[in-house]
Protein backbone atom coordinates (compact mmCIF):
# COMPACT_ATOMS: atom_id res chain seq x y z
CA UNK A 1 0.00 0.00 0.00
CA UNK A 2 1.46 3.56 -0.65
CA UNK A 3 1.32 6.50 1.33
CA UNK A 4 -1.56 8.17 -1.06
CA UNK A 5 -3.34 4.89 -0.88
CA UNK A 6 -2.52 4.56 3.19
CA UNK A 7 -3.96 8.18 3.37
CA UNK A 8 -7.45 7.87 1.48
CA UNK A 9 -8.31 4.98 3.01
CA UNK A 10 -7.28 5.74 6.71
CA UNK A 11 -10.30 4.50 7.47
CA UNK A 12 -9.94 1.24 7.14
CA UNK A 13 -6.71 0.80 9.17
CA UNK A 14 -7.83 -1.95 12.00
CA UNK A 15 -6.67 -1.95 16.07
CA UNK A 16 -5.44 -4.61 17.95
CA UNK A 17 -6.04 -4.05 21.58
CA UNK A 18 -3.20 -5.64 23.74
CA UNK A 19 -0.06 -5.14 25.45
CA UNK A 20 3.11 -5.73 24.11
CA UNK A 21 5.69 -7.00 26.58
CA UNK A 22 8.55 -4.40 26.75
CA UNK A 23 11.06 -4.36 29.62
CA UNK A 24 14.15 -2.48 29.93
CA UNK A 25 16.64 -1.84 32.66
CA UNK A 26 18.34 1.84 32.62
CA UNK A 27 21.55 2.24 34.27
CA UNK A 28 24.23 5.25 34.87
CA UNK A 29 27.16 3.23 33.92
CA UNK A 30 30.31 2.78 35.60
CA UNK A 31 31.21 6.05 36.00
CA UNK A 32 27.57 7.13 37.09
CA UNK A 33 26.95 4.05 39.58
CA UNK A 34 30.08 5.41 41.75
CA UNK A 35 28.38 8.66 41.53
CA UNK A 36 25.09 7.86 42.69
CA UNK A 37 26.41 5.42 45.48
CA UNK A 38 28.72 8.36 46.58
CA UNK A 39 25.45 10.34 46.92
CA UNK A 40 24.15 7.40 49.32
CA UNK A 41 27.10 7.89 51.36
CA UNK A 42 26.45 11.60 51.52
CA UNK A 43 29.51 12.13 49.25
CA UNK A 44 29.81 14.10 45.92
CA UNK A 45 32.77 11.82 43.99
CA UNK A 46 34.81 13.02 41.04
CA UNK A 47 37.03 11.52 38.77
CA UNK A 48 40.71 11.84 37.98
CA UNK A 49 41.72 11.96 34.68
CA UNK A 50 45.62 10.82 34.83
CA UNK A 51 46.03 12.14 31.21
CA UNK A 52 45.07 15.83 31.77
CA UNK A 53 44.98 15.80 35.72
CA UNK A 54 41.64 17.25 35.99
CA UNK A 55 39.03 16.49 38.01
CA UNK A 56 35.71 15.55 36.75
CA UNK A 57 32.46 16.19 38.88
CA UNK A 58 30.05 14.47 37.78
CA UNK A 59 32.73 11.22 36.83
CA UNK A 60 32.73 9.91 33.52
CA UNK A 61 34.21 6.85 32.24
CA UNK A 62 36.41 8.50 29.84
CA UNK A 63 37.94 12.23 29.99
CA UNK A 64 36.14 14.41 27.55
CA UNK A 65 39.16 16.48 26.35
CA UNK A 66 42.44 13.76 26.56
CA UNK A 67 40.26 10.62 25.96
CA UNK A 68 42.31 8.98 28.57
CA UNK A 69 40.18 6.25 30.47
CA UNK A 70 39.25 7.35 33.99
CA UNK A 71 40.27 4.74 36.92
CA UNK A 72 40.46 6.63 39.72
CA UNK A 73 37.18 8.47 41.97
CA UNK A 74 37.82 10.77 44.51
CA UNK A 75 35.39 12.56 47.32
CA UNK A 76 35.13 16.54 46.49
CA UNK A 77 34.54 18.62 49.24
CA UNK A 78 34.00 21.58 47.77
CA UNK A 79 32.89 24.63 48.04
CA UNK A 80 30.75 24.72 45.12
CA UNK A 81 30.87 27.97 43.30
CA UNK A 82 27.69 29.42 41.66
CA UNK A 83 27.81 30.26 37.96
CA UNK A 84 24.38 30.56 37.10
CA UNK A 85 21.04 30.61 38.92
CA UNK A 86 17.43 30.85 37.84
CA UNK A 87 14.30 31.26 39.96
CA UNK A 88 10.99 29.30 39.32
CA UNK A 89 7.99 30.77 39.81
CA UNK A 90 5.42 28.74 37.96
CA UNK A 91 5.00 24.17 38.38
CA UNK A 92 5.34 22.26 35.52
CA UNK A 93 1.47 22.89 34.19
CA UNK A 94 1.99 26.87 34.48
CA UNK A 95 0.43 27.13 38.02
CA UNK A 96 1.93 29.50 40.07
CA UNK A 97 4.09 28.25 43.42
CA UNK A 98 3.45 29.31 46.83
CA UNK A 99 6.92 29.91 47.05
CA UNK A 100 9.22 30.35 44.32
CA UNK A 101 12.62 28.33 44.38
CA UNK A 102 16.39 28.89 42.79
CA UNK A 103 17.84 26.23 40.76
CA UNK A 104 21.62 26.82 40.31
CA UNK A 105 24.65 26.01 38.39
CA UNK A 106 27.26 24.69 40.30
CA UNK A 107 31.52 24.23 39.75
CA UNK A 108 34.37 22.82 41.65
CA UNK A 109 37.12 25.25 41.00
CA UNK A 110 40.15 24.55 38.97
CA UNK A 111 37.50 20.93 38.06
CA UNK A 112 35.88 19.95 34.83
CA UNK A 113 31.83 19.43 34.93
CA UNK A 114 29.04 20.55 37.29
CA UNK A 115 25.92 20.11 38.91
CA UNK A 116 22.67 21.52 38.44
CA UNK A 117 20.53 21.43 41.89
CA UNK A 118 18.18 23.40 44.04
CA UNK A 119 19.66 26.34 46.45
CA UNK A 120 18.79 27.00 49.87
CA UNK A 121 15.30 28.59 50.01
CA UNK A 122 16.37 30.21 53.02
CA UNK A 123 19.36 32.35 52.51
CA UNK A 124 20.19 34.90 49.25
CA UNK A 125 22.36 33.03 47.14
CA UNK A 126 24.13 34.91 43.71
CA UNK A 127 26.68 33.83 41.15
CA UNK A 128 29.91 33.97 42.85
CA UNK A 129 29.06 32.76 45.97
CA UNK A 130 30.31 29.91 46.92
CA UNK A 131 28.09 26.64 48.20
CA UNK A 132 28.12 23.43 50.04
CA UNK A 133 25.74 20.35 49.42
CA UNK A 134 23.49 19.72 52.15
CA UNK A 135 22.53 16.02 52.25
CA UNK A 136 18.83 14.75 53.47
CA UNK A 137 19.20 12.19 56.06
CA UNK A 138 17.44 9.48 54.42
CA UNK A 139 19.57 8.83 51.27
CA UNK A 140 19.07 6.20 48.56
CA UNK A 141 21.64 6.68 45.58
CA UNK A 142 19.46 9.88 44.01
CA UNK A 143 20.55 13.75 42.84
CA UNK A 144 17.51 13.97 45.42
CA UNK A 145 20.21 13.05 48.26
CA UNK A 146 21.34 16.39 48.24
CA UNK A 147 18.54 18.41 49.64
CA UNK A 148 20.07 22.23 48.25
CA UNK A 149 23.22 23.78 48.33
CA UNK A 150 24.00 26.62 50.81
CA UNK A 151 26.31 29.33 51.23
CA UNK A 152 29.57 28.33 52.51
CA UNK A 153 30.55 30.61 54.95
CA UNK A 154 34.45 30.51 54.89
CA UNK A 155 34.93 31.45 51.23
Amino acid sequence: MSFKDFLENFSEIKTQKGNIPVWWVYTAGLAGEIFYEGLKEGKIKGGVCKGCKSIIIPPRIYCEDCFEKIEKFIDVEGPFLVLSFTEIYFDLDGKPLERPYKVGFMVMPNSKGGIIHFLDPEVEICCGDYVKPIFSEKRVGSIKDIKYFTKYKDK
